[in-house]
């Protein structure tokens, strides 16, 4: 999904609300920078969603969650050439889980008591600024074999494995 949010504000590549929605295996990419645009976004009163095993690159807000509740946000890859933001706005019971969070610039988390449960993520902000993010979030370079091309498998000596974190099948991808 790309060139999308480009003229309306506080959307997202893949938005929704309700109950027991599933977002799995997608790619975004290159959204507009500014407020209101994301990739991911459960609004008011989503409850029991997954977010799982997607894909954002080049996109500043890869997260919006809004008054959602008991949602599940596990095995995603995020990766921002500038800042990276994630939101849990008036929200409650979240679980984080196995997400690689990637910035170039400052990872940024708000409402970080939205999430009940962070387990076993992995942030790295090139110019160490992270600011909101848990104390239980583990910090450093994922070790791409090579992003530049496309190759987000991990090198031997990456601690993602570790953390139980699985690489993304991009083969169903189309390249970019």
């Amino acid at each position: 999904m790309y060139d999308v949010m480009k003229v309306l504000r506080d959307g997202a590549a893949f938005y929704g609300a309700g109950k027991e929605n599933v977002i799995r295996c997608n790619m975004v990419r290159d959204l507009p920078h500014g407020k209101g645009v994301h990739a991911y976004y459960i609004d008011e009163l989503g409850n029991g969603c997954l977010v799982e095993k997607n894909l954002s690159i080049n996109c500043e807000w890869p997260v919006l969650m809004h008054r959602a509740t008991n949602n599940i946000i596990r095995n995603n890859l995020f990766i921002s050439g500038g800042v990276s933001k994630l939101s849990f706005s008036n929200c409650s019971g979240f679980v984080m889980d196995k997400n690689i969070i990637v910035a170039d610039g400052a990872i940024s988390v708000d409402n970080q008591g939205g999430v009940a449960l962070w387990t076993e993520n992995l942030f790295f902000s090139s110019t160490g600024q992270y600011q909101g993010v848990p104390e239980k979030v583990q910090k450093g370079d994922p070790l791409f074999v090579n992003p530049g091309r496309g190759n987000y498998r991990f090198q031997s000596k990456s601690v993602a494995p570790d953390l139980g974190i699985e690489p993304l099948d991009l083969s169903a991808l189309p390249s970019y």
